[in-house]
């Protein structure tokens, strides 16, 4: 790996951190739902299942298929069921094996791998700072790098992105995790018990130009 300066990694395979976890997942969520604005942005954002696009998020990735995907997008617009997505996130969120909390830390300096984080002391858990966009850029870089080795042993992931909404619920999870560093993103790692359908990709030529 690069050296990834101020980033640390968390792996939890306690039971007991991954459901309580997974209520503050699904209180964010629920927040989350209660804002119009959140509502609205994430119905531009859906697809329906019979979709070919290569953006947005397709009925099927989220298990809506058929016809209803179709009205899906429209409902989320008008009436708030946050806590049908909740229910949803916190019981696919509590029977995964494994969860990967990425912190930052911009004080922190590495060598060349990512280090776990230590335990937190009750001192150091309100001292959660946001972080600089050079955190935000290192830390995609690095949950690309850990989704792609998972998948390359075959293992399926998730991203959960809720709890990043509010600094509240940052430090209720940081608490969980025992962390000294500021939540940045975490995902679920495992075996799905259904068939999991990939989205559509554009290809790499798509995003990326040379300039030579």
């Amino acid at each position: 790996l690069d050296d990834f300066n101020g980033l640390s990694i968390d792996f939890l395979t306690s039971k007991d951190q991954i459901v309580s976890l997974g209520k503050i997942v699904s209180d964010a969520v629920k927040l989350n739902f209660r804002n119009k604005a959140f509502r609205k942005e994430m119905a531009r954002w859906m697809r329906s299942s019979y979709t070919s696009g290569k953006d947005g998020l397709p009925g099927y990735a989220i298990k809506i298929s058929g016809i209803f995907s179709v009205i899906f997008p429209h409902l989320i617009s008008l009436i708030n069921i946050g806590n049908w997505f909740a229910k949803r996130d916190f019981n696919n969120f509590k029977s995964a094996p494994t969860v990967c909390v990425l912190g930052a830390n911009e004080d922190k300096l590495m060598a060349e791998v990512p280090q776990v984080s230590m335990p937190a002391t009750n001192s150091q858990l309100n001292q959660i700072t946001k972080s600089k966009p050079e955190i935000w850029i290192s830390t995609g870089r690095l949950v690309e790098r850990l989704l792609l080795e998972f998948t390359a042993r075959g293992f399926d992931t998730s991203i959960f992105s809720a709890i990043l909404g509010t600094e509240e619920l940052l430090k209720k999870a940081q608490k969980v995790v025992d962390m000294t560093d500021r939540p940045e993103i975490m995902f679920c790692a495992g075996h799905a018990l259904s068939g999991h359908r990939l989205t559509p990709r554009y290809g790499l030529e798509h995003k990326i130009k040379s300039v030579a």
